[in-house]
């Protein structure tokens, strides 16, 4: 279980950067 909740945040932080990347482009 805690592997899991453990792979569930990297993959949201992973997502999270991504968005924020995308809105960082969008910006400039």
């Amino acid at each position: 279980m805690n592997a899991v909740f453990v792979y569930c945040k990297r993959d949201l932080i992973r997502w999270f950067r991504g968005r924020w990347g995308f809105i960082s482009a969008m910006v400039m």
